[in-house]
């Protein structure tokens, strides 16, 4: 049985609840179309906003490619606040991208 390795983004508290990054835009669009990619295995909710502390009407998808594993709210973090992810995660999506 493969291990999964979960913290991709929140790894680091701030007032937000995630730690940002500025992503070179095709780094960015590389994460999101890999991680949009897999299939969901489970739905649970919704996607919480974290900046601004609010449900939003996203429903909350959970993702796990073998690797690692997500949810729509990484997703959603990365997308609309530049939510940092960990470098290992960035070179693992490379490697599979390539």
């Amino acid at each position: 049985m493969q291990r999964v390795i979960d913290g991709l983004t929140i790894f680091e508290k701030n007032p937000s609840g995630f730690k940002t990054e500025k992503y070179a835009p095709e780094i960015k669009d590389m994460l999101l179309r890999y991680m949009r990619s897999i299939e969901p295995n489970s739905i649970a909710g919704y996607v919480d906003d974290c900046k601004i502390m609010k449900e939003t009407r996203i429903e909350c998808a959970g993702y796990e490619d073998g690797d690692y594993c997500w949810n729509e709210q990484d997703i959603y973090h990365i997308e609309k606040y530049d939510a940092a992810v960990k470098p290992e995660f960035i070179e693992h999506v490379k490697k599979k991208s390539a």
